[in-house]
């Protein structure tokens, strides 16, 4: 995004989804992947809305919880 020439950047919210509980002695693995991309224009100017996914998965490969986090970049 800095390379794109979109200096400011704002934390828009995130959402969380709990799937199964975390119990002492599990291993966690997670995986981001780049959800939406979207420009928008306005009048303050061109912001550039991207929303990241994550994945948290435990030793058996069971999905344990997904964050969805969108960033405002002007």
């Amino acid at each position: 995004l800095l390379n794109a020439g979109l200096l400011r950047i704002l934390d828009a919210g995130r959402e969380y989804e709990f799937v199964l509980p975390v119990r002492a002695g599990d291993t966690l693995a997670w995986y981001a992947k780049f959800a939406d991309v979207q420009e928008r224009v306005g009048r303050s100017g061109r912001m550039v809305f991207v929303t990241m996914e994550i994945t948290y998965i435990n030793q058996r490969g069971d999905l344990v919880a997904r964050t969805r986090q969108t960033f405002i970049a002007r």
